[in-house]
């Protein structure tokens, strides 16, 4: 899927990639200083970032399509980075439920929650690494010239 000739998907990606991790960080010192206004921070990021990784995904799952039908030896990788991180998206999704129920009354995370976004961090590490390789080993997403 493009937009004025650009990979939608490419543009999108590098929300979540930034917020979630934002988010973790946030939670993290939060939890250590028991500071408020760090988890509230931390719950704006990860708004944006599941917003945005949602999109990233819709995009995503246009541009399989012809990941598909072009570079079938990148299928298998495209569905592994997609899969991994629909499941982050999921996973932060439900850690971030009670506290957005919870609204306004500001949540700090307790330690699961903030592990477990740390693990979901690396995840989406290792699946934006793959993503990565499918650019640059595959050129998927990249812009062709007209010949």
């Amino acid at each position: 899927m493009k937009l004025f000739g650009h990979p939608v998907h490419v543009m999108l990606i590098h929300f979540p990639a930034a917020l979630l991790p934002m988010d973790f960080v946030c939670a993290l010192l939060g939890k250590w200083l028991q500071e408020p206004a760090l988890a509230e921070a931390g719950h704006y990021a990860a708004f944006g970032g599941i917003s945005l990784g949602a999109a990233a995904i819709a995009t995503g799952m246009f541009d399989l399509v012809d990941v598909s039908r072009e570079y079938s030896t990148a299928l298998n990788k495209a569905l592994i980075h997609g899969g991994i991180n629909s499941v982050v998206l999921i996973g932060y999704l439900m850690l971030m439920m009670p506290a957005w129920n919870a609204y306004p009354t500001i949540v700090i995370d307790g330690n699961w929650t903030v592990g477990t976004k740390g693990l979901l961090i690396g995840g989406m590490i290792f699946g934006n690494y793959l993503g990565g390789s499918l650019v640059m080993e595959h050129g998927v997403g990249q812009i062709r010239k007209q010949g």
